[in-house]
């Protein structure tokens, strides 16, 4: 509920840059980044990563929950992260669309 919505403003700038390589390459890279427990995230990347680009939950929640570590108000928040996410991108995909000038009906 989190990746997808996160990759749409990436994609959605291809309509407006001609060559979007160096922010995919760079939205990986973060991704890769996040990838660890968010118990091994110190400082600036212990808000960074859960909050800002909430990627380091999507591997931390589920290993939590399968351990009985993951409070209820920790879920619900977190699925609630989900969908403020999922609006997002919806709201960063429509304008893209409308700037897009292809030549296909």
């Amino acid at each position: 509920m989190v990746l997808y919505p996160s990759w749409i403003p990436v994609i959605s700038a291809a309509f407006f840059a001609v060559r979007i390589d160096h922010l995919s390459c760079f939205f990986n890279s973060v991704l890769d980044a996040a990838r660890g427990p968010l118990s091994g995230f110190l400082g600036t990347l212990r808000f960074v990563f859960p909050f800002v680009f909430p990627l380091a939950p999507m591997t931390s929640f589920p290993a939590m929950a399968l351990l009985g570590k993951l409070d209820l108000t920790t879920a619900v928040l977190s699925v609630g992260g989900g969908l403020a996410f999922g609006i997002l991108a919806r709201l960063a995909w429509g304008p893209s669309i409308a700037h897009d000038t292809s030549s296909s009906s």
